[in-house]
């Protein structure tokens, strides 16, 4: 469908302040088929019966009690002034889907309403709704987002700019592009928290009513989110490009509080993994008086499960083989001590840093080859 460009909130619920600082935008394109994304969901005016008058955003379904929007689209806004409409291609057709109040709004934190930065919400339903949710993109999939990249958008929005809203739902293939590409229309868009989206040729765009709906990429169950349209200027113009929130910016968040929102337990944050090296030991000085000190250097965090000091003599017609570990204590910060007798001839010393278990290799270890020799 072609995303026409469209105001922020085209049309608004009742008692909500309009956004007029920036664009947002859908036009060109293709009709929906029935269920063709049934995760899409319209927001729309309380008082509005036919939910074709009173749509003024879109969403998307990511939890069966939980719509993830723009943040632009429930600005000034409370929970009782609209509802939503889920499982409908053509929104006049009443009978269709289901149309679900409202119970909470739980907008991004940092929400900014003159930059447009944190442009996300999340709308708690009052019951849950039958379709099936989108999932997030994730780490996995940054490959999808960066530019070139062939994406989706799609909503009721205007078909033109200026023009009116869509009765039926539909959607435009669209490509990510550079954020310098986005920083000369905009100035300087937060890359690490929005995309910069468009199309080469005029009339392909997202528009008003289109706010708050999804950007995704893949079709079925391999469809994912990659992100919430925003703002834009005007709607189809050619080689001018809109700004999405961008999704995975937000995953850990959303996934928190849909989980909330949803009536469950939220999962406890993963512990964060060390941001240190694996360790790396290095054998340093040796000194031999009655007995042998080794000084092994570590760098990176420390081994998990110690360090041994493996002493290796190879077998000759004149002395017996030897092949000992011994077990090195921790003497300050990133330094360890072994005190052996080290036998006389030539030697191979290994450090070895152990994991917890004690049964493999935690980070690098060190080799030295060295000769003792009767005074």
């Amino acid at each position: 469908m072609s995303l026409v460009a469209m105001t922020l909130l085209a049309a608004l619920p009742a008692g909500a302040q309009a956004i007029t600082s920036r664009d947002v935008k859908i036009l060109g394109g293709a009709e929906a088929a029935p269920g063709q994304f049934p995760w899409m969901a319209a927001l729309v005016d309380v008082d509005s019966r036919n939910a074709a008058d009173g749509i003024f955003c879109g969403g998307t379904v990511v939890a069966p009690r939980v719509v993830l929007t723009a943040g632009h689209c429930v600005q000034g806004t409370t929970a009782d002034q609209f509802d939503v409409v889920v499982g409908r291609t053509r929104l006049s057709r009443g009978t269709d889907g289901e149309r679900v109040g409202v119970t909470q709004i739980v907008r991004a934190p940092g929400w900014n309403s003159t930059t447009l930065v944190n442009d996300a919400a999340l709308v708690q339903l009052d019951k849950a709704v039958s379709v099936t949710p989108l999932a997030l993109a994730g780490a996995g999939d940054a490959a999808r987002e960066a530019a070139g990249q062939s994406v989706i958008v799609s909503g009721w929005g205007a078909t033109a700019e200026g023009g009116d809203v869509s009765d039926t739902l539909k959607y435009v293939r669209l490509t990510v592009r550079s954020t310098s590409r986005c920083n000369a229309l905009f100035g300087t868009i937060n890359a690490g928290k929005q995309l910069c989206v468009g199309s080469n040729r005029a009339g392909e765009d997202s528009c008003q009513g289109d706010s708050g709906g999804p950007l995704f990429f893949g079709d079925g169950a391999a469809a994912r989110l990659v992100g919430i349209v925003s703002f834009g200027d005007g709607c189809g113009r050619a080689n001018t490009p809109g700004v999405y929130t961008r999704v995975s910016a937000y995953a850990s968040w959303i996934t928190q509080e849909a989980t909330v929102l949803n009536g469950g337990t939220p999962e406890p944050t993963p512990t964060p993994t060390p941001t240190t090296k694996k360790p790396t030991v290095r054998i340093g000085k040796i000194s031999c008086n009655y007995s042998c000190t080794v000084t092994l250097n570590v760098t990176g965090r420390e081994p998990a499960g110690g360090i041994v000091l493996n002493v290796v003599r190879k077998k000759t017609k004149s002395r017996k083989g030897v092949d000992r570990f011994v077990l090195a204590k921790k003497s300050s910060s990133g330094r360890w001590t072994v005190k052996t007798e080290l036998p006389f001839g030539k030697l191979t010393l290994y450090a070895i840093p152990l994991t917890a278990a004690q049964d493999d290799l935690d980070g690098n270890g060190d080799v030295e080859r060295i000769e003792i020799v009767p005074n």
